[in-house]
């Protein structure tokens, strides 16, 4: 039997009760998490741009325009959950939200298709394998051509054909369709870039349209190349993938389950830059170091992150102040609330923020003492020079954060005023028992998020103020 028909047989006969209840749990927490990372976007220079265009697609309800949105806005902010280096659980809760405005979906199903998309996204994004490679030095670079939009297409295609309920034949057309129509590797030259584009690598609304269409293709008749999984020349070539393992993506189904291994954002900024920010925090919290008598901060990471996108002191745009460490560690260490405001263009011009961000300087660690894949774990060092005194802190000893449901409804009770928020909060942990969706969407509808930028110009307008 092929890759694809293995991989489509048992997404297609997945049930609820074949999987681990710890899995569903991750599902609920997972499904929260999106909705908040969606609802806070709103709150973003993103928002009106992702208005704009879903009347293009039918209009804010229409099937493909409610996916194009929601998918987008979640992935829009670099908030959104995480798992192997990629964002794509936004496609497969984005076309279950939008599906579930054309049929009745009960909280059961749409938590079991969920889950079927994010598991088929994760297996393709491990046979894809890591985006990496390593120069002549035995430094990690990334690849010249790289891109993680093939995980969110096939994300959103899994989770539809879930619900949709096809068979294994359906299923596997449906991964066919949906994965030609995937958009092609730019990570190599976005990554390229300084001043980065609004859009990142790829668009996770357009990905998770593409998935969804394919899928909604199989009931029409249409029919794709079967051979995309299969064989050679199939989509691992395409995307131009260095460390291909096609077999991953069917490695022990119903044991290995991805949903496991997810990684949650703390900061809307790119996780390969947590562990160095959560240390220089660490740093100034310890040694009581006051943020005013910085005078310069020498940074160290792994060389794969020592580009200038990453050392941008002067991220003009909304996606650079994402992929900025600079940026995001002076948002930190000025105690600017972990949301929207980080990645306002007012803020990110503040001459506090600018003062401070200045004064970074990024550069490869000499020594690596790693011993794990996750980001918070990864090796970081900070040289804090602060009133005439240097303060040196590295990652070692750093817990990764824990993410039990208390810790991500905190996160979205953050990001979304209430009483919205608590009524979605109950509504996401109990989803099992709702038997349509309708009323979840109507309050995703009703949401507004807690834009924080103005406490955070005040806030920014009385810090490093000589005092009185």
């Amino acid at each position: 039997m092929t890759l694809d028909l293995r991989l489509a047989g048992f997404m297609s006969a997945l049930t609820p009760d074949a999987v681990p209840a710890d899995v569903r749990a991750e599902a609920r927490r997972m499904l929260l998490d999106t909705i908040g990372c969606t609802i806070t976007a709103r709150a973003t220079e993103i928002a009106p741009v992702v208005d704009s265009l879903t009347p293009l697609l039918g209009g804010r309800h229409a099937l493909l325009a409610s996916t194009y949105r929601l998918a987008r806005l979640a992935d829009s902010m670099d908030f959104n959950e995480g798992y192997g280096g990629a964002h794509f659980g936004c496609g497969a809760v984005a076309a279950v939200l939008a599906l579930a405005r054309e049929k009745t979906v009960t909280g059961e199903q749409a938590l079991n298709a969920i889950i079927a998309g994010f598991e088929t996204g994760a297996r393709i994004l491990d046979a894809t394998g890591p985006y990496y490679t390593t120069d002549a030095e035995g430094r990690q670079r990334f690849a010249p051509v790289w891109g993680i939009a093939a995980p969110i297409v096939f994300a959103a295609a899994g989770a539809a054909a879930r619900l949709l309920g096809f068979d294994a034949t359906e299923t596997a057309r449906a991964y066919a369709l949906a994965g030609s129509s995937a958009p092609i590797p730019i990570g190599g030259q976005w990554s390229s870039e300084i001043d980065l584009p609004n859009t990142k690598y790829c668009d996770a609304g357009w990905c998770a349209v593409a998935g969804v269409f394919g899928a909604l293709s199989v009931r029409s008749g249409s029919t794709g190349v079967r051979s995309l999984l299969n064989g050679p020349g199939e989509l691992y070539d395409m995307v131009g993938a260095p460390n291909a393992q096609p077999e991953l993506a069917v490695a022990q189904l119903g044991e290995a389950w991805r949903m496991r291994a997810i990684r949650y954002k703390i900061f809307p900024a790119c996780g390969l830059v947590t562990a160095l920010i959560r240390t220089l925090k660490a740093c100034l919290d310890e040694n009581g170091i006051d943020v005013a008598g910085i005078e310069a901060v020498d940074a160290e990471v792994g060389s794969a992150i020592v580009i200038p996108r990453f050392a941008n002191t002067d991220p003009a745009t909304f996606v650079s102040r994402q992929f900025s460490l600079p940026h995001a560690a002076t948002m930190l260490a000025l105690g600017i609330a972990s949301g929207p405001a980080w990645l306002s263009p007012r803020i990110a011009s503040h001459p506090r923020v600018e003062d401070l961000r200045s004064r970074f300087r990024l550069r490869a660690l000499e020594d690596d003492w790693s011993t794990s894949d996750e980001t918070e774990l990864r090796p970081a060092r900070v040289t804090v020079l602060a009133d005439g005194r240097t303060y040196r802190r590295d990652s070692r000893g750093l817990a990764p954060p824990r993410w039990d449901d208390a810790a991500i409804q905190q996160k979205f009770s953050a990001l979304v005023t209430a009483p919205h928020a608590t009524a979605i909060i109950r509504a996401a942990t109990e989803i099992e028992t709702l038997l349509d969706l309708g009323p979840l969407l109507d309050l995703l509808d009703a949401a507004q998020p807690v834009s924080g930028e103005a406490a955070a110009l005040a806030h920014l307008d009385t810090l490093l103020e000589p005092a009185a």
